[in-house]
């Protein structure tokens, strides 16, 4: 089951990472997903009803590391490579693709927007503002 925690940016550690006021005890885990948001206006139905609240996504990461009280999440661009067999092999199984390894998938850091001057390594925004900010929310998707 996903469960939505909602935090905030604490600190930028480095161009790609940032730290986030959640961590193990709000059930984060590594792998888990992250969007940095900026919240927008309310949405009403036509009796006045609030629907909640439009949001934009600055940027998704990835936990990469837990404690207790804070993870670190992570600017990660994933690429699928193939190998020449790799169209042949496209609608067999997962495991036959593995066995005859065909393809592969890695995982890189990638730079966020972020301002360097507020990168402080470890030792309203608008809709058009998508640079990313110490107190930034955030929301986590826990699995």
């Amino acid at each position: 089951m996903t469960m939505e925690v909602n935090g905030k940016v604490v600190r930028i550690i480095s161009k790609s990472e940032v730290i986030i006021d959640i961590g193990r005890d709000a059930h984060v885990e590594v792998g888990d997903k992250v969007e940095i948001i900026v919240v927008g206006d309310k949405i009403t139905d036509d009796n006045g009803r609030s629907l909640g609240y439009f949001t934009f996504q600055k940027d998704s990461l990835e936990v990469t590391h837990t404690e207790p009280s804070f993870a670190v999440a992570q600017k990660i661009h994933v690429e699928h490579a193939s190998g020449p067999y790799a169209n042949l092999f496209s609608q067999m199984s997962k495991s036959l693709t593995q066995i005859y390894g065909t393809s592969t998938t890695s995982k890189t850091p990638r730079d966020l927007d972020i301002q360097e001057d507020e990168i402080k390594p470890l030792a309203q925004t608008t809709l058009e503002d998508k640079t990313i900010h110490v107190g930034d929310q955030v929301r986590v998707f826990t699995s």
